[in-house]
């Protein structure tokens, strides 16, 4: 769904400004670390422009950070490597939209990384230690603490749609 019509978007603001605040206003008390928006970089089925995605990250951040001054506000990152921006544009490359989130100055505490491998999704192939630590030091560079909010290695190869190839 592309938000075509006027007043799409906006509503779709309000919606989440409310949710964001009934959960804080039930939850806030006994949670001290929000991951506020995560994945809004990479999985753009709704069709936002990149000002829509910054103003979600920004309005979730501050909604957040006001209904719970004392909790931290963290923006999720996945897929950090990228890989999905070649296949949709309508995405936004993981760097660049940290870099941004951090530029704006949008108020929140921490980078949350979520670091899976053999995913079976574009960026989701298995990495050295030498790459992890490279991406960890990119995102470090942005002034921000990181928090690692998943890690996941398979056990065994993930499923794949082809036929089993006969011994």
């Amino acid at each position: 769904m592309a938000f075509s019509r006027p007043g799409d978007y906006e509503k779709f603001r309000e919606y989440v400004t409310r949710h964001i605040r009934h959960v804080v206003k039930n939850y806030g008390p006994y949670v001290q670390v929000w991951e506020v928006i995560n994945a809004a970089h990479a999985y753009n089925s709704m069709g936002f422009t990149f000002e829509q995605i910054m103003d979600l990250t920004r309005i979730s951040s501050l909604v957040v950070k006001q209904m719970s001054p004392k909790c931290q506000a963290v923006v999720g990152i996945v897929l950090p490597w990228g890989e999905y921006y070649a296949r949709d544009a309508r995405t936004i490359p993981p760097s660049l939209y940290a870099e941004m989130t951090v530029q704006s100055g949008i108020n929140f505490d921490a980078f949350g990384l979520d670091i899976r491998f053999g995913t079976g999704e574009p960026g989701g192939c298995a990495r050295d230690l030498l790459q992890l630590s490279s991406q960890l030091d990119r995102f470090g560079a942005l002034g921000k603490p990181i928090h690692i909010t998943a890690a996941g290695v398979p056990s065994e190869n993930p499923p794949t749609s082809e036929w089993p190839v006969a011994r």
